[in-house]
């Protein structure tokens, strides 16, 4: 038997392929001797030398290496995959069937839209998760600036959760506006 997979598994895989990515970007930029004198203090500086556009683009080529580790851990069906790694998130969730890693894959999944809509500058929402017996929904609850403040889940399991939110996550990254199945908004002007 297998030892248990951390909650978290693909969430941790994520942070510590960004770190090695930006840590290249990094060497590549300052010369490895400097880069040396800063990995002490590596986490803050990094915060501070990467613009938005290069951390999403890391984010970007870090969710497809998380995505195909996935389908290999997990056995998927997919033989083909996708160049873009929300296509390829998308079509995992759409293929999903039950392994050891599923659980892990699905709240990983949470974690890192949430360091998404972080760095796209649309807020840095919570997840809450309720059951009603109503029609599954997502609530997004939107604050006075119209950034997301929180995520409020309805009846909805994990692989619906994440499906949604990578709806509204695809939406915000290509400044669209659009409905997204099963979403109601709210606005809070007190937050």
């Amino acid at each position: 038997m297998k030892d248990e997979i951390s909650f978290r598994y693909f969430y941790e895989m994520f942070k510590e392929e960004f770190r090695k990515n930006v840590a290249k970007l990094e060497m590549e930029r300052i010369g490895k001797e400097e880069y040396d004198d800063l990995s002490e203090i590596f986490d803050m500086y990094i915060t501070a030398s990467l613009t938005k556009e290069e951390r999403i683009s890391i984010y970007d080529q870090i969710l497809f290496e998380v995505c195909a580790s996935y389908v290999s851990l997990s056995e998927a069906d997919i033989t083909i995959y996708p160049k873009n790694s929300f296509e390829f998130l998308q079509l995992i969730l759409n293929n999903m069937h039950k392994n050891p890693y599923k659980e892990s894959f699905l709240l990983s999944m949470q974690f890192i839209f949430q360091d998404y809509f972080k760095y796209l500058e649309k807020g840095c929402p919570m997840l809450f998760s309720s059951s009603e017996n109503g029609s599954p929904n997502l609530q997004i609850t939107l604050d006075s600036q119209n950034k997301i403040a929180q995520f409020d889940s309805v009846d909805m399991d994990l692989e619906e959760q994440d499906t949604t939110m990578l709806g509204v996550l695809m939406l915000e990254k290509n400044h669209q506006i659009g409905p997204v199945p099963n979403v109601k908004y709210r606005y809070r002007k007190d937050i």
